[in-house]
């Protein structure tokens, strides 16, 4: 089932966070295919909206969309995020050399 899973990476266009959450950001990527594609994550503790945009992080791809915040929003996937000793968050980026829409393996 593993190989199943498709994992990108995607330059983060646009981020902020989503009204009524405390957690939420939203996302607006680029992930080399034809439309831009959206994807909430519950990092906002952890990281700015502002900081993240023009960064390019790893994303699972193939994943069905999910409705979230009573359907007001549809999450096309999901940004890689590992815990950290801590109790935080910490997002792995790409440099600006790694080309939007790359297979990660």
């Amino acid at each position: 089932d593993f190989a199943k899973v498709k994992f990108v990476t995607a330059k983060v266009l646009a981020c902020e966070a989503v009204p009524k959450s405390a957690k939420l950001l939203r996302f607006t990527l680029d992930c080399g295919e034809e439309f831009p594609r959206q994807i909430l994550s519950g990092i906002a503790k952890w990281y700015k909206p502002e900081d993240l945009i023009g960064r390019k992080v790893g994303i699972v791809a193939n994943l069905a969309p999910r409705p979230m915040m009573k359907g007001k929003y549809v999450s096309e996937g999901m940004i890689f995020a590992a815990d950290t000793a801590d109790g935080g968050c910490s997002i792995p980026f790409y440099s600006d050399d790694t080309p939007v829409g790359a297979r990660i393996h």
